[in-house]
């Protein structure tokens, strides 16, 4: 079992392994650091005070997705991992909502999604974790149609849920955790 780090790992402060052991691939220590809704899987330097690895992270940005209409990133590259924000059906070009069906924002949102984790050095093909969130879930029929064709192999873990309302008022926004 991997040492279990207090969440401090990821701060400037030492944090105390609790169940020190070494990877199971490799002969080199691992450590997990907790945060209110992950566990992350660090090299045990990270906790034992150079946590210069775990602060790592790199802003994704390209114009070939919507800018960013608030204060976030596109997407973050960290640890091996890039984690998208929550994407809508903005063209790119004009930075207006795409009319349509769900399915039509749906594909806009997914090419959307594409761009950002290209630009990261990743890709569809990479993504092991998304969140989908329906305006209505009646449309799930229809969205799931064109995600299955961008997800045609080896889907991610997914998970859907219904929502009030959206940004901009549209159908549907999906956010990715991918692989570098």
């Amino acid at each position: 079992m991997p040492p279990l780090c207090h969440p401090q790992a990821i701060s400037s402060q030492p944090a105390l392994p609790i169940f020190p052991a070494h990877g199971p691939a490799t002969d080199l220590p691992l450590c997990v650091t907790l945060s209110p809704l992950r566990f992350w899987f660090l090299p045990a330097n990270a906790c034992t005070g150079n946590s210069q690895l775990a602060l790592m992270r790199e802003i994704i940005s390209t114009k070939d997705a919507p800018q960013a209409i608030g204060p976030y990133s596109q997407a973050i590259k960290a640890n091996g991992f890039v984690f998208t924000s929550g994407q809508i059906a903005i063209d790119p070009t004009t930075q207006q909502v795409v009319t349509g069906d769900v399915a039509a924002q749906t594909d806009r949102v997914l090419r959307n999604l594409s761009e950002i984790l290209e630009a990261a050095g990743s890709g569809l093909g990479k993504v092991v974790r998304s969140t989908v969130f329906l305006k209505n879930m009646s449309d799930f029929a229809a969205m799931n149609q064109v995600y299955g064709q961008y997800f045609s192999s080896d889907p991610p873990a997914r998970s859907t849920v219904e929502v009030a309302r959206l940004p901009k008022d549209v159908l549907v926004e999906i956010d990715v955790i991918a692989l570098e």
